[in-house]
């Protein structure tokens, strides 16, 4: 049995993908005999199946304050963290810049134990020129160190890999693992499913609608959704999600804004939609388009998106991160409905062949393996 130490700024109850996907992944490799802590953000002590809770007190007033999602934690977990990863067998990171997870990097080196770091973003285009700033500062100190020094570095998509591999000189070959898709719930829908559907949710037959999913934070764009709301009256665009720029706010009559929802309800949303739109740029590969187009659903995501999975680009709906570009490609859409129902099925195939979080289950299991056999190898001699 291998003891992982699996470290996240959130659980996934915050509802933002990097600790949506650590979840789907932990709970795997908990199913073939993984023991893992998990160490996050949380007043809660709430369990999970198979997985013992690590809950740190934190302070998260960046994201209150600006939208940047950065807890601090409290002094106690420090003492805590050294005892989780004094019992572990191996350190699993989710992104390398947070407190938390470079603590329990130095007191991993500091006891010899294997780091494995899941990369999932790398440049984020903050409209301040000092976020961006200090965020570049940080990649190549914090990082750096971290990437360089780390057992083994996963990144979900090329992009962001690319990215590091221009200012890190890793131990081991940086690899490419995508997040999977629960295809059990992930799924397309018959016509008569999806229509039955689409009435329980309120939406009207000759009336399309657009979907976002997502933090309502700046990363996301928010602005620019605004602007699509605004330029297709026609259109109804439903909002899932938190955070400070509730699209609510808005007061726009084809504007619905439901909350937040825990992750497997949300897929009715997406198995609803004729169009999920996601103008975000900096980010290495959203779930939530993988989660749509594995529904069926299209996809209008940005051109910097598109990159951050091989062979997106030629089933996406693509445009650049403005209101001009991105209104034109809603327009042309939504004038073709004959294109845009014909693209489920394309994105649907597409997402079934390529993302699978049993798969992905399997190669995290074998580097476990391989990392703490090399481990009792080395003890032995």
């Amino acid at each position: 049995m291998i003891r992982v130490f699996l470290v996240t700024h959130h659980y996934p109850e915050h509802r933002a993908g990097v600790e949506i996907a650590a979840g789907e992944l932990a709970h795997r490799l908990a199913r073939r005999g993984c023991r893992i802590t998990w160490a996050a953000s949380s007043s809660s002590i709430r369990g999970d199946a198979g997985i013992i809770r690590l809950p740190m007190f934190n302070w998260n007033v960046l994201e209150r304050w600006i939208g940047i999602n950065y807890p601090l934690w409290g002094p106690c977990g420090v003492f805590r963290i050294w005892r989780a990863v004094c019992a572990c067998d191996v350190v699993h990171l989710h992104e390398c810049l947070y407190l938390g997870n470079v603590l329990a990097f130095f007191f991993a080196v500091l006891l010899r134990k294997p780091v494995v770091v899941t990369q999932h973003a790398s440049v984020i285009p903050y409209s301040s020129a000092l976020l961006r700033g200090l965020l570049g500062l940080a990649n190549r100190l914090f990082g750096k160190l971290v990437l360089a020094n780390a057992s083994c570095c996963l990144f979900i998509s090329p992009k962001a890999m690319s990215y590091f591999m221009r200012i890190v000189r890793f131990r081991s070959s940086p690899k490419y693992v995508p997040n999977g898709v629960d295809t059990s719930i992930f799924r397309p829908l018959m016509t008569h499913h999806r229509e039955h559907v689409r009435a329980k949710l309120g939406c009207q037959p000759d009336r399309p609608m657009a979907l976002f999913v997502g933090r309502f934070i700046e990363l996301k764009r928010l602005d620019l959704m605004r602007e699509l709301v605004s330029a297709f009256p026609s259109v109804h665009w439903m909002f899932l999600g938190s955070g400070p720029d509730d699209p609510k706010q808005w007061n726009l009559p084809n504007c619905q804004s439901v909350g937040s929802l825990p992750h497997a309800e949300i897929a009715q949303y997406y198995q609803a939609a004729d169009l999920l739109v996601l103008p975000s740029e900096g980010e290495g590969f959203p779930l939530v388009v993988q989660e749509s187009m594995a529904c069926g659903t299209p996809v209008l995501i940005t051109h910097d998106t598109a990159k951050g999975a091989p062979g997106v680009e030629n089933v996406a709906f693509t445009a650049d991160a403005t209101a001009d570009s991105l209104r034109e490609a809603v327009r042309t859409i939504m004038n073709d409905p004959e294109r845009l129902a014909q693209q489920r099925h394309v994105v649907a195939e597409f997402a079934q062949t390529r993302w699978n979080w049993e798969r992905c289950a399997d190669r995290y299991l074998e580097i476990f393996q391989r990392l703490t056999l090399r481990v009792d190898h080395r003890s032995m001699g």
